[in-house]
């Protein structure tokens, strides 16, 4: 074997001739409710939707140039198993939303989460070159938190934690990314952006605070109106950056959160 290929992958991600290329910028949405969320506010049109390995792929129907918008997913592996596949079909900047639990005090059911650093804790981002820690792209996050800002949206722009295994947020280790300064935890954003660096694309990420585990006891919310409305921002938001990204001037300056519907579990 060539030594100076020794670090090529064995498998790779092969296009599929029934799926089109792809506009630069997706969405990736890990629950299905926050899906239909931001389909509904692309107007995507829901009967066209593409199996993208176990997920679904839906494509926005504005005049502008098309939005993908994928998901469900759970977990790092199979997120940036999604994102190598969406690069595949020209995807170049991607917004990641999803939810979070609350690992300190300062973050209550409902708050808005925007990710400046993710402490590793998953298995994935040590093969796209992830350490301890992980960053999204400084140009997404920036134009994220404008958006925050001028539609006058709360949020807390903090570092977080990435875990693997839902079960095992102990209290050992709350305890420690509580000491580095972690103020929520989720299961995909290291990854994401460890991958995005390394394959050279733009990742960012949006949370919403779904539960509770600063005390050590778990305090669930995803019923609770403040976590359903910050769900809305968080899709709104990610929407308008897209816009944004995919043109000098949006199609949709604003999408008014009361204007999206959003499914619950």
């Amino acid at each position: 074997m060539n030594s100076e290929n020794s670090d090529n992958p064995i498998v790779s991600p092969i296009r599929s001739r029934k799926m089109p290329l792809l506009a630069p910028v997706a969405l990736m949405t890990a629950t299905l409710p926050d899906l239909y969320t931001v389909c509904n506010a692309l107007k995507a049109d829901m009967s066209k939707k593409k199996h993208f390995d176990i997920s679904r792929i839906y494509i926005g129907t504005q005049k502008f140039k098309n939005i993908s918008v994928i998901g469900p997913f759970v977990g790092a592996p199979y997120a940036v198993m999604l994102l190598e596949q969406l690069i595949l079909y020209g995807v170049k900047q991607i917004i990641f939303i999803g939810w979070c639990g609350s690992i300190s005090e300062d973050v209550k059911i409902g708050d808005i989460i925007l990710p400046k650093s993710a402490y590793i804790d998953e298995g994935t981002s040590k093969d796209y070159g992830g350490k301890e820690v992980s960053f999204p792209d400084a140009y997404l996050l920036q134009g994220i938190e404008k958006s925050l800002i001028e539609s006058g949206e709360k949020y807390q722009k903090t570092d977080i934690w990435t875990a693997d295994a839902i079960y095992r947020e102990t209290i050992k280790k709350v305890k420690k990314y509580q000491k580095k300064g972690a103020k929520a935890v989720e299961m995909e954003a290291s990854a994401l952006f460890s991958a995005g660096k390394f394959k050279k694309i733009k990742v960012c990420s949006l949370l919403a605070t779904s539960d509770e585990l600063h005390t050590f006891k778990w305090k669930p919310g995803f019923m609770e109106d403040s976590f359903i409305s910050a769900r809305k921002t968080i899709a709104k938001t990610a929407c308008n950056l897209a816009y944004d990204l995919i043109a000098e001037t949006p199609v949709i300056k604003n999408i008014e959160p009361e204007k999206i519907t959003t499914v619950s579990y």
